[in-house]
């Protein structure tokens, strides 16, 4: 008899959408050989209080209806029928259940930005307008302000041909203290941006190893970080996120987050590895009252950028 088996870390990061096209995999008896009957069976369409069914709703007006903030869920009592449907073909067991992991040691450290920060972020979360430097920057759409508020935090923002920075950044400030109290050992930064990592590397110079899309041989600073005694690796999630193992790096960085769950699992599971000695410790660098806060937040929760500024406004 033929069998079937899929291994993954997290089966379903994003959704419990994800779920069918594994199932499928496996036998489309489990929830169907068609995606769209799945989805229309156990999905709709929710904001706030509002719960639109699928059916009847085309590509075009969904696609309408959550750019104007309604996010695809599971229908409210269904979640247990769903559950049941696909647990005889499914186990699941947690990475420290199966695997001999170190402790985990989460900080955060609260940042005050300059008043000067402070009113280029209210303006923009306000106005969708602000200025900087005699520079008159401003976004198209309420929800692209998100990633220039991202970015005051860190010290800076793009404008129309470069990057301005402010006269001071405290969370650059704040990292530098952290990497001070840490003292010589080995650090991986993890940033959103470019300029952050542009910026950091500038700082820190030769104690600093770039690696995002710009950097040339990536296995070479790899190896060069891994060899350091107190090295800092300064990286993009997507570039550093998957598949790279630092067992002998006991210290994480997160000079910004993403809005993705599966990417911070990614990041914290560089150091988090099987036969490791020494515990794992996750700094996070949060602007207070901000963005900062709302991101990490969601991370933990899961949720997408529509509830991110709906969560924002609020």
């Amino acid at each position: 008899t033929d069998k079937k088996i899929i291994l993954t870390a997290t089966p379903a990061p994003n959704s419990e959408l994800e779920y069918w096209s594994q199932m499928r995999f496996v036998s489309k008896d489990i929830l169907g050989d068609n995606f769209f009957k799945f989805r229309h069976r156990f999905f709709c369409l929710i904001r706030g209080k509002s719960v639109i069914p699928l059916a009847g709703v085309d590509k075009r007006m969904m696609l309408k209806m959550m750019q104007s903030g309604y996010k695809m869920q599971m229908l409210p009592g269904l979640e247990k029928t769903f559950i049941e449907k696909i647990k005889p073909y499914c186990m699941f067991v947690k990475k420290r259940d199966v695997l001999d992991l170190p402790d985990e040691v989460y900080l955060y450290r609260k940042i005050e930005m300059t008043p000067e920060q402070q009113r280029c972020y209210n303006e923009m979360k306000n106005n969708l307008v602000t200025e900087l430097k005699g520079e008159e920057i401003s976004v198209p759409l309420a929800l692209a302000k998100l990633s220039k508020l991202r970015q005051i935090t860190a010290g800076f923002m793009y404008g129309n041909d470069k990057a301005l920075h402010f006269k001071f950044n405290p969370k650059m400030e704040e990292l530098k203290n952290v990497i001070e109290e840490i003292g010589s050992h080995r650090i991986i930064i993890f940033c959103q941006y470019k300029e952050e990592i542009r910026e950091i590397c500038k700082v820190f110079d030769k104690r600093a190893y770039s690696l995002f899309s710009e950097t040339g041989s990536k296995q070479e600073v790899i190896d060069a970080f891994r060899a350091s005694s107190n090295g800092l690796l300064v990286t993009h999630p997507l570039t550093a996120g998957v598949g790279l193992s630092f067992n002998n790096v006991d210290y994480c960085i997160f000079f910004s987050l993403s809005y993705s769950y599966l990417e911070y699992e990614q990041c914290k599971g560089r150091i988090l590895r099987a036969g490791k000695k020494n515990r794992a410790t996750y700094i996070h660098l949060l602007a207070d009252n901000s963005i900062d806060e709302i991101i990490y937040k969601a991370v933990q929760r899961k949720e997408d950028n529509q509830e991110i500024y709906r969560r924002l406004m609020r």
